[in-house]
């Protein structure tokens, strides 16, 4: 039994650093997602269920271990899921789209694809950070 211990927790320690890597980009791909929903056309139920699971990703990398590693991109993808979900909230509640609405609904997509490339380029430069450390 100890032995089988000893195995498993060098099995996590070897992958800990991939796992990392994959969670955070799950996270970053997962909003990427909600982007190109906005960018192809706006369905509300689509464009609701692309945020929703983006959400959920987000909400499980942030309560990981993993997340505190990586301050900025959490800073920054958190801003992203704020102005998507203006655009949510918005797009389910209305029943058409004037020039102004999707004046909103665009201005709401570009601040987060800002915030989302800053995101990318927070979680490149945290990982170098910790590999440095190793």
């Amino acid at each position: 039994m100890p032995r089988k211990s000893l195995i498993l927790l060098m099995f996590f320690a070897l992958t800990s650093t991939a796992a990392f890597a994959d969670s955070a980009m799950d996270v970053y791909k997962a909003f990427k997602r909600v982007e190109a929903q906005l960018q192809t056309s706006i369905n509300a139920k689509s464009f609701n269920d692309a945020y929703v699971d983006a959400k959920t990703e987000l909400s499980i990398y942030a309560e990981s271990p993993e997340a505190a590693k990586t301050p900025a991109f959490v800073g920054n993808i958190k801003n992203a899921e704020i102005e998507y979900g203006a655009a949510n909230t918005f797009i389910i509640t209305s029943h058409g789209y004037s020039e102004s609405d999707r004046s909103f609904i665009s201005g709401r997509a570009e601040s987060a694809s800002r915030d989302l490339e800053q995101a990318k380029i927070a979680l490149i430069r945290e990982q170098a950070k910790i590999k440095k450390k190793k």
